[in-house]
């Protein structure tokens, strides 16, 4: 459960049926910064102010290959992750207003399913 790393994961899992040299360099920082932060945990605190706090990005045409978008969200409850995610917008936008509002129509579906759980 390691939120930091979930975007590149997400592109790293693109070239796992034929990684690069390049790729298996990417693999391997990954490691070494998983390593070099195995002590740090996630903690949840009931005195922190945000109960709830959600954030959402998104950047448009950043994969050069096919032109897709990608977007990431993360959800925090007492100060700690309970729900993130880092994925490739699934269609082709043309602008960056578009991006960003299918991005928000992504986590506040998600936020929906949240507060039915809670």
């Amino acid at each position: 459960m390691r939120p930091d790393i979930a975007r590149a994961v997400s592109v790293l899992s693109k070239f796992m049926t034929n990684p690069s040299d390049e790729h298996m360099r990417a693999v391997d920082q990954t490691i070494r910064y998983l390593y070099a932060t195995w002590f740090l945990a996630i903690e949840y605190s009931a005195e922190n102010d945000d109960i709830l706090f959600i954030a959402s990005d998104a950047s448009f045409a950043d994969d050069t290959e096919t032109r897709h978008s990608s977007q990431g969200y993360i959800m925090t409850l007492f100060g700690g992750p309970v729900a993130w995610k880092a994925t490739k917008q699934n269609t082709v936008s043309s602008s960056t207003t578009e991006v960003e509002l299918r991005g928000v129509y992504v986590v506040t579906k998600e936020a929906y399913a949240m507060e039915r759980l809670l």
